[in-house]
């Protein structure tokens, strides 16, 4: 993920997008239809560029860190990206999404994160679930966001923010149980992976100053607890942990101060 570490396949990605839109019956098949999609594939591509460039402006990746493949493509609507650790394949999806696309890769980033990098680094090696043709070998996925004790801190910061107590809350408070959707829901958003995953973009967006931070708390605001990210106002002490863990390990690029325009001639 850091220059070279995922492979963007821009021209693939955008042959297999139009593809797949002009096989569906759903959509547009007149050339105006066409030009849309095609419209829509290179702004994905945009957004990912942007979101890779973001992270390699923040992260110093280790240089044993595995190669992931990227795929821009179709999803099932209610996903916007995944992360295969197995095979270390990120897809993400390829229509408009909200807050943007761009937290979207930070988000799978975040995952690839918890489950290869720091689980390499914080916790002891599995043994191999399956070894496949080829050599290729089939792990059992790690979570350090669950396991790893360098991440108690985090998991405390985590646990006492109101977004986490507000959506826990939603499960117990009141006299009858919320819909089974909603309970899976606020059980997959809380879970240390997903909280992790977030927390990571959340503060990635933040410490680089880019205007996604913004939008994303414009996007939260609104929509809390349920949007599943942090106000601002509740997640400095989340933020702070993310960016403990990752300077442990040199992750983290030192932060570039801005100065004025007369220190700058002195």
């Amino acid at each position: 993920m850091r220059r070279g570490q995922i492979r963007f396949f821009s021209l693939v990605a955008v042959l297999c997008f139009l593809a797949a839109a002009l096989s569906s019956p759903l959509i547009d098949n007149t050339q105006q239809g066409v030009d849309a999609q095609a419209a829509r594939a290179r702004k994905a591509q945009a957004e990912v560029r942007a979101a890779i460039e973001l992270l390699n402006s923040q992260i110093a990746w280790p240089k044993d860190a595995p190669s992931v493949s990227l795929e821009i493509g179709d999803l099932p609507d209610s996903v916007n990206g995944q992360y295969n650790s197995a095979l270390q394949q990120m897809h993400v999806t390829g229509r408009p999404v909200e807050p943007s696309l761009q937290l979207t890769l930070l988000h799978e980033a975040g995952h690839y994160f918890d489950m290869k990098i720091m689980a390499d680094a914080f916790l002891p090696k599995p043994l191999p679930l399956l070894s496949l043709p080829g050599g290729i070998t089939l792990m059992p996925a790690q979570f350090s966001s669950r396991e790893a004790k360098e991440l108690q801190a985090w998991r405390k910061a985590v646990r006492a923010s109101k977004l986490y107590q507000s959506l826990r809350g939603m499960l117990t408070n009141g006299k009858t149980p919320p819909p089974s959707g909603l309970t899976h829901f606020i059980l997959y958003v809380t879970s240390d992976e997903e909280m992790w995953a977030r927390s990571f973009a959340q503060t990635i967006a933040a410490r680089s100053g880019s205007a996604l931070s913004q939008q994303t708390f414009d996007f939260v605001k609104p929509r809390w607890p349920l949007a599943g990210y942090w106000n601002a106002d509740d997640f400095g002490p989340v933020s702070d942990e993310v960016i403990k863990v990752l300077e442990s390990r040199g992750w983290l690029h030192p932060l570039k101060l801005k100065t004025s325009a007369a220190t700058d001639r002195n």
